[in-house]
């Protein structure tokens, strides 16, 4: 029986999955799979394996590897950069 992974970040799967245009319905279908499953996995009640995890990143077009990101990359966009500029003489 595979194992699930842990230390995922569900805001990560969602981010992700929303950042590539997919409804729910869409990645369940997909992964054959019910949206309650996709949806527990966004919600971090439940993971997925390594296989299922791979299937996700390759629909999203991510690395594997950005599941395991502390925090989103939107939330670290969200800091805009200041840029200070001289008018003038």
């Amino acid at each position: 029986m595979a194992e699930y992974v842990q230390g995922i970040n569900p805001d990560i799967i969602k981010w992700a999955r929303e950042r590539s245009g997919y409804k729910l319905a869409e990645v369940a279908k997909s992964l054959n799979k019910d949206v309650k499953t996709i949806s527990n996995w966004e919600s971090g009640e439940s993971a997925p394996t390594y296989a299922q995890l791979q299937k996700l990143a390759d629909k999203f077009k991510r690395p594997v590897a950005m599941f395991f990101f502390p925090r989103s990359a939107a939330r670290a966009r969200s800091r805009r950069p200041v840029f200070i500029t001289k008018f003038g003489n």
